[in-house]
């Protein structure tokens, strides 16, 4: 029997299906209160070895998408022919349409060669724990209080995007995309291929990076800038603030990304809807 009485533990599931039991306050080899050295047993990587990893993740995008590109490029040469190929870009100077339709397949590769590099990282470090450094080891259960979150910040979504929304309309009327194909493609990326590459990202690697090294409180509050700041337009920048502090708070809580995607989906889906509907 213990002589200092009951520890408090901290129960975690590893992507091996494992659960581990960590006493509080018993050291792991990285900062206070870390339930994924535990399960990794690899070092915390230090801020500035941070830091590279997610330029390097950024470095791997871009060339997985120049290869998409290259690799495209040569294909239509091949079928078409040079002459044709070229004469097709230059006839892409005067056709709106199809600009706009290639510049959302241009999106959705960058998500998707983002999500790729993150992933690539994550199993070049721990090929065996790599789920748990990108966060996507099974979770702890939703709880009320999530479920809770996860409304107020669809019902601040909704009430966000109308205030936004409805004194442009009576002013300027909105033209958004009516083409069939465009609408998917956008709607692809704001829904499926954004939250997937954001998230391992985000609320994934860097902030199992961080979470190693800092406080809850910090972690949240670095990654929600972070994230905050890609979206560069002031006012956006605001917007997705709260969005951001409850995934911080719902990946904390359940030690995984598959909630917050699901959230940050969800989110995404009731600003392009209102969009839609208000034009």
């Amino acid at each position: 029997m213990d002589q200092h009485g009951p520890r408090d533990h901290h129960d975690r599931r590893t992507s091996s299906g494992v659960s581990l039991s960590v006493p509080t306050g018993v050291s792991t080899g990285a900062s206070v209160d870390d339930p994924i050295g535990a399960s990794l047993g690899l070092p915390a990587l230090g801020l500035p070895a941070l830091a590279l990893s997610v330029v390097a993740i950024l470095v791997l995008a871009a060339v997985f998408v120049a290869a998409l590109a290259a690799t495209i490029g040569l294909a239509q040469v091949a079928v078409l022919g040079a002459r044709e190929t070229r004469s097709f870009y230059l006839s892409l100077r005067f056709d709106i349409a199809t600009q706009a339709k290639l510049g959302a397949l241009a999106v959705s590769a960058v998500y998707t060669g983002l999500a790729l590099a993150t992933v690539v990282l994550a199993f070049w470090r721990d090929r065996r724990g790599w789920r748990d450094l990108v966060a996507l080891a099974p979770t702890e259960p939703a709880t009320r209080r999530h479920g809770a979150i996860t409304a107020m910040v669809l019902v601040y979504a909704g009430l966000a995007t109308l205030a936004l929304a409805l004194p442009r309309a009576r002013h300027v009327p909105l033209e958004g995309p009516t083409d069939p194909v465009l609408l998917a493609l956008l709607a692809a990326n704001y829904i499926l291929f954004a939250p997937i590459a954001e998230e391992l990202l985000f609320r994934g690697w860097i902030y199992t990076g961080l979470r190693r090294r800092l406080r809850f409180g910090a972690t949240v509050l670095a990654t929600s800038l972070l994230f905050a700041a890609i979206h560069w337009e002031p006012r956006h920048m605001a917007l997705v603030l709260p969005l951001a502090f409850a995934l911080g708070f719902i990946r904390e809580q359940t030690g995984g990304i598959r909630p917050t995607i699901a959230l940050h989906a969800g989110y995404n889906l009731v600003i392009v809807t209102i969009t839609l509907l208000s034009q």
